[in-house]
């Protein structure tokens, strides 16, 4: 559970590196940060046989594309504008925490429409 959820950030609300500490206490008061946990500890504590970590690091990047759907849509724009392959866990997860392409812009994609987060802080 640690290992996982120490690779999703708070980057668009409070800017915790990670939703947890390493020693696996919340990083992050935040209510999506707090649903985005339960999802990974219930995955992990209930179905850990089943899943890869990727396949739970997916489904809590899911969940964060749900509670900050603009962020994330800009930050699927840049990829795209990069060149990059879209998935859910390089998208939600820590490992491009930051990335902007060169020429991000939204290729035409208004995205004005979308909240920035779903949920408070």
């Amino acid at each position: 559970y640690t290992k996982l959820m120490l690779q999703m950030s708070c980057e668009y609300c409070c800017g915790a590196p990670s939703i947890v500490f390493e020693n696996g206490q919340a990083a992050c008061g935040c209510q999506h940060s707090f649903a985005m946990r339960g999802v990974g500890k219930y995955l992990v504590s209930k179905h850990g046989a089943e899943f890869t970590d990727q396949q739970i690091l997916e489904e809590v990047g899911k969940w964060k594309v749900l509670f900050f759907p603009k962020p994330v849509l800009t930050k699927a724009l840049d990829f795209a504008s990069a060149g990059k392959d879209l998935n859910v866990v390089d998208l939600t997860s820590n490992k491009f925490r930051g990335f902007t392409a060169a020429s991000s812009g939204g290729a035409g994609t208004d995205a004005s429409g979308l909240a920035d987060q779903v949920g408070g802080c």
